[in-house]
């Protein structure tokens, strides 16, 4: 059994992403919506920002301080995102689920840890 912690994690994301290119971030994004949409419960998916905060503490994602949700997408900040891929394909999965809908994940990672997330309905 190996334990993993995010910042390992982040440090084998951006190894893959120096050895295999800047493909690797969108595949983990990609990955993790997908991961996300399947074991998301019909109960969790309407629970709220509230709900939200707290799963993502308690896995030691960071602190969601922002979020907006509409039909058209959804805005999101997390303070401390770790790892901050995770977090952007979670959130894009949780959008995903919510609506039914394709969409498209952009993110910036600040200096200060933080990550804005932003889910378009495409």
């Amino acid at each position: 059994m190996v334990l993993v912690g995010p910042m390992e994690m982040e440090s084998i994301f951006g190894e893959l992403e120096a050895e295999l290119g800047e493909e690797i971030t969108h595949t983990v994004v990609e990955a993790q919506k997908r991961f996300v949409k399947s074991v998301l419960r019909e109960e969790e998916i309407g629970q709220g920002v509230d709900y939200l905060t707290r799963q993502i503490a308690l896995r030691g994602m960071g602190n969601l301080v922002e979020f907006e949700f509409r039909k058209e997408g959804l805005d999101a900040v997390v303070d401390n995102a770790s790892p901050h891929l995770l977090v952007a394909g979670m959130l894009q999965g949780i959008f995903e689920a919510l609506t039914g809908d394709k969409s498209s994940c952009g993110y910036v990672l600040e200096k200060d840890g933080s990550l804005a997330v932003s889910v378009k309905k495409i």
